[in-house]
């Protein structure tokens, strides 16, 4: 059921179900929670839990969806996809735009400890982890790879390999989710605004066009 087609109380009911399920399986771990329990903690029945989601594995994955892709990001992610990328400068704002408002999503202590239960579980689960990986970096990441396919259109940058490029972009800026999951710290900060946009100049001096060096 896609939130755009939901009244408002069943909006209500399924932010009741995320936000019980996002508590329980931080509290518990994914293997130890039940959907009766979600079920309880939300206040709704099982057959309204299930009619959302089919199995606990997608309601895992849809919590930590929601606290990333939620309105304001989707909001984001639509003004992007309108936004001329004729020109370097255009592509560079774009791109710090999302990798902001990306790293202060990820960032959020409850998107790191959901991420940790995902680790920890899958040698138990491993049907988590093509889950994980078909919704979240692919919903993410398919807004970067729109917007270099634009300006590679335009010529705004060279004729390289798109997806090795959208590896080092967003690879660099995982760093810090990186290290936070590694030091367990809890109490991160997303990177300051010039690291996040040094990190974008010097990706895209990376990618750009240079006269002199084609014509080499």
């Amino acid at each position: 059921m896609e939130p755009t087609a939901l009244t408002p109380r069943a909006q209500a009911k399924r932010d009741a179900i995320l936000a019980a399920a996002r508590e329980l399986f931080i509290r518990q771990g994914f293997g130890s929670t039940s959907m009766d329990t979600i079920a309880v903690a939300a206040t709704v029945s099982k057959q309204t839990l299930y009619r959302y989601y089919q199995h606990k594995e997608a309601l895992f994955i849809a919590t930590m969806q929601h606290m990333v892709f939620e309105q304001t990001t989707t909001t984001m992610f639509a003004e992007l996809r309108q936004t001329p990328i004729e020109s370097l400068p255009q592509l560079e704002r774009a791109l710090l735009t999302w990798a902001s408002v990306m790293l202060e999503h990820i960032l959020q202590p409850d998107y790191l400890a959901l991420v940790r239960v995902l680790i920890a579980e899958l040698p138990r689960f491993p049907s988590l982890g093509p889950l994980f990986f078909s919704v979240l970096p692919q919903e993410g990441g398919s807004l970067v790879k729109a917007l270099l396919e634009r300006a590679l259109a335009q010529g705004v940058i060279a004729a390289v390999d798109l997806e090795a490029a959208l590896q080092l972009f967003v690879g660099s800026l995982l760093m810090p989710m990186i290290g936070a999951l590694v030091r367990f710290d809890t109490s991160l900060q997303p990177p300051a605004p010039q690291h996040v946009a040094t990190l974008v100049h010097l990706f895209l001096h990376g990618v750009a066009r240079h006269p002199r060096r084609e014509t080499g």
